[in-house]
């Protein structure tokens, strides 16, 4: 019929449905990318024991109510890194800059998370009063 083998429909055939399928999967992958959306991350934390380096306190992310977390960390100036566990997973501040200004630690950290946290990247200030020893990391994070 028309002069067109079967051959020739067969690949036109095949060429339609591939691009049935690109309309259907590109939308969709398309949409699954998240966009990165900017949130606060506030973390207060009393540390306690072993030359502060562990303690409890609460996680902060974006809008949510505050986690109760433990942390744990290491201490030494300039370079500081705290782990903060909740349920599901943990975020991880890391100091490289750390010094006692004013009475207090401070310094800017970069956060990382695993788990349920996994997505989270960012950064912010630490401010500790080395009297009480009460870490509080503000900044902002995007998943």
């Amino acid at each position: 019929m028309f002069g067109i083998n079967r051959s020739t429909k067969v690949v036109a055939l095949v060429a339609v449905m591939a691009m049935v399928a690109t309309a259907l999967i590109a939308p969709a992958a398309i949409g699954a990318k998240k966009a990165s959306v900017p949130f606060k991350v506030v973390a207060s934390l009393h540390m306690t024991g072993g030359g502060g380096s562990a303690g409890k306190g609460t996680l902060t992310i974006g809008k949510n109510k505050p986690i109760a977390v433990t942390a744990k960390g290491t201490i030494a100036p300039p370079k500081m890194s705290t782990t903060f566990k909740a349920a599901g997973g943990s975020v991880t501040t890391m100091v490289k800059n750390g010094k006692i200004k004013n009475g207090a630690l401070v310094g800017t950290y970069t956060l990382k998370g695993t788990g349920k946290y996994k997505n989270i990247s960012g950064s912010g200030k630490l401010n500790a009063p080395v009297a009480t020893l009460v870490f509080t990391f503000k900044g902002t994070a995007s998943l």
